[in-house]
């Protein structure tokens, strides 16, 4: 009988050598079955999944570890990555360094946690901490609500277009979204496909037999032509992979003119 398999976290400090930065490694380390080596680089890979019939029951985007990336190396500047042999277990980890302020002493720096001058993360935000902070917001309309039932999802989705100024609110699933816009309008729904409660092409349905009249964009990391015909036949104006990225954002903001378009001045 076969033990069951084991995880821990190792998290370390180090500090680089212009002596004014410190690069911080976290470390997930399992005693699963391991990845073969001709697997691996296609764990970061959207929806790409390893054996996943065997060890996850079908469940699952294959989507996580390539958020992950986008936001480690794009977001950070980071690096992320796996070591992995069959049945050796794995080791995911990355990489973020961070600049340290004048005022921090590190002659005495040893890359133990507790001299590390790093402040402590903080908790996730709230669906309401992701406003833009913007005050008129909690009565009037706003440009876009994100709807998806993965809090990471959400948080990269708003960064994203908070990064472009607009006003943002955030929904867990499609009820919540179908109750928040009987009440309040909004310009743009960016709308995850497979949620609980209510799924994405049942929140379209129902937002436009509410007669909502902004634009919706349904968000998949399904391919399935006919699942995408279902989102739009239902009050979708268009449907996007996941992950989505930045300039696709910036598209999207751009097509539905809540960002002007781009125009080209002629001299």
């Amino acid at each position: 009988m076969s033990s069951p398999m084991s995880s821990r976290t190792h998290f370390e400090l180090n500090r680089m050598a212009s002596g004014r930065t410190v690069l911080v490694q976290t470390s997930v380390i399992d005693s699963g079955v391991g990845i073969p080596q001709e697997d691996l680089h296609r764990l970061f890979q959207p929806w790409s999944q390893i054996h996943s019939g065997q060890h996850q029951a079908g469940k699952g985007t294959g989507l996580g570890l390539a958020l992950s990336k986008q936001i480690i190396e794009k977001g950070h500047k980071g690096r992320i990555g796996v070591t992995s042999s069959p049945q050796g277990g794995s080791t995911f980890y990355f990489k973020i360094a961070y600049p340290l302020s004048s005022e921090h002493d590190t002659s005495n720096f040893v890359g133990a946690p507790d001299s590390c001058p790093v402040p402590p993360p903080t908790a996730p935000e709230s669906p309401r901490e992701y406003l833009h902070h913007q005050t008129e917001i909690e009565e009037g309309p706003f440009d876009v609500l994100v709807v998806d039932d993965s809090a990471m999802a959400r948080t990269l989705l708003i960064r994203l277009l908070r990064g472009f100024g607009v006003s943002c609110l955030a929904c867990e699933n499609g009820e919540q979204a179908v109750e928040l816009l009987s009440i309040r309008s909004c310009r743009l729904v960016l709308l995850d496909q497979e949620m609980p409660v209510m799924d994405g092409v049942s929140t379209a349905r129902r937002l436009r037999q509410q007669h909502f009249f902004g634009n919706i964009v349904g968000l998949t990391g399904n391919t399935l032509a006919d699942q995408i015909s279902e989102f739009i036949a239902n009050g979708a104006d268009e449907v996007q992979l996941k992950p989505i990225t930045r300039d696709r954002i910036e598209s999207l903001l751009r097509k539905y003119q809540i960002l002007r378009p781009l125009t080209t001045s002629i001299e």
